[in-house]
C-alpha cells in the first residue's frame, strides 16, 4: 500500500530540490527526518513537511504502521515559471525566470492489523489447542457445577 503527499507550486528551482529527493529517496520515514533537519538546502523545509504529511496519511488513511513506513518513489517535476525583468544599462532589458516546482513524496510500509483481527486470531488458536480456559475459570466452573448437583 502506497501513500502520498503533493505539493505544488513550490518556490525552488526543481533542479536543487531534485539534489534533496535523491538523499531522501529509499530511506526510512525516521532516517529521512533526521537527515533532512540538518542539511542546509532551502528545499529540506518542503520536503520535511511533505513527508511528515505523506505519513500521517499513511497511518491515518491506509492503516499502515510508521515504524515501518519507508520513502518509495520522489518525482520533483516544473511548476510554472514567474517572468520578471531586470533593467540594465543602455535601456535594455533582461529576463529573470523564478521556477517552482511540483513534488510528489509517496511512502510505501507495512498494514497494521487491527485489535479485533488480533483477538480472532487468538481465539482460533486457543481454540485449536483445546484451551478453552484458564486454570481458576476451570475451577470455577468445577465449583458451580457441584453447587447445581
Amino acid at each position: 500500500m502506497e501513500s502520498r503527499a503533493i505539493l505544488r507550486h513550490a518556490r525552488v528551482a526543481p533542479r536543487k530540490a531534485r539534489l534533496v529527493a535523491d538523499l531522501v529517496r529509499g530511506k526510512e520515514v525516521d532516517e529521512a527526518l533526521k537527515q533532512l533537519a540538518f542539511l542546509n538546502k532551502k528545499s529540506a523545509y518542503f520536503f520535511t513537511k511533505l513527508v511528515n504529511s505523506a505519513a500521517a496519511n499513511a497511518v491515518h488513511n491506509h492503516d499502515l504502521n510508521r515504524s515501518s513506513l519507508k520513502v518509495s518513489t520522489v518525482l520533483v517535476n516544473e511548476g510554472p515559471v514567474f517572468k520578471r525583468w531586470q533593467p540594465r544599462a543602455f535601456g535594455r532589458a533582461f529576463p529573470i525566470l523564478k521556477k517552482t516546482s511540483h513534488i510528489t513524496i509517496g511512502l510505501s510500509g507495512e498494514k497494521v492489523r487491527k485489535k479485533v483481527e488480533q483477538e480472532k486470531e487468538k481465539k482460533a488458536v486457543e481454540g485449536s489447542r483445546g484451551e478453552g480456559t484458564t486454570g481458576k475459570e476451570a475451577q470455577k466452573k468445577s465449583v458451580r457445577s457441584k453447587k447445581d448437583n
